[in-house]
C-alpha cells in the first residue's frame, strides 16, 4: 500500500514524502553535513590522538588483566557519553531546521540551538523510557 486517504482531496504517498525529504536535505545541505560531522568529531580525535601506553607490541594480546583494553573502553565510554549529548543536541536541531523549512520559515542558528537545547532534557527522558524495556529484557532472562 503506497498511500492513504488522510480525508483531503489530495492523497498522501510514499513518492511525496520522499522527494519532500530529497528538497529539504539539497535545500540545506551545508547544514546538515557540518551538523553530522560536528556530532563525529569527537570519536574522531579520540582515535587520532589517544595511544594509551603499550609496553610491548604483543602486549595488547598478552594482557591478562585486560589493562590495555580497559583504558580504551573507558575513553570510548567517556567520549561516548559527549557523542549522546551532543547527537540529541544536533538532532533536535536538524529536526526544527527540518520542519521550519516545510513551513517555509527561516530562524537564526542561535534561536534554533536555543530552542534544541531547551527541550534537550525532554528528549533525554523520552530515550531513557524508551530504552527501559530494552534493557530490562535482559535482566529478565538472567534471573
Amino acid at each position: 500500500m503506497s498511500a492513504i486517504d488522510v480525508g483531503t482531496r489530495k492523497r498522501l504517498s510514499i513518492g511525496d514524502v520522499v522527494a519532500r525529504a530529497f528538497e529539504v536535505m539539497s535545500a540545506r545541505f551545508v547544514f546538515f553535513f557540518g551538523v553530522g560531522e560536528l556530532i563525529a568529531q569527537p570519536m574522531t580525535l579520540l582515535f587520532l590522538f589517544y595511544k594509551p601506553k603499550v609496553p610491548s607490541p604483543g602486549a595488547v594480546w598478552r594482557d591478562p588483566e585486560g589493562e590495555y583494553l580497559s583504558l580504551w573502553f573507558r575513553a570510548i565510554g567517556q567520549v561516548g557519553l559527549v557523542e549522546l549529548v551532543l547527537g540529541m543536541i544536533c538532532f533536535g536541531l536538524c529536526g526544527l531546521v527540518a520542519f521550519q523549512h516545510l513551513c517555509g520559515e527561516r530562524r537564526s542558528l542561535g534561536d534554533n540551538l536555543a530552542q534544541a537545547l531547551m527541550r534537550l532534557f525532554p528528549v533525554l527522558g523520552v530515550s531513557v523510557l524508551w530504552m527501559l524495556p530494552i534493557l530490562g529484557v535482559p535482566v529478565l532472562y538472567s534471573v
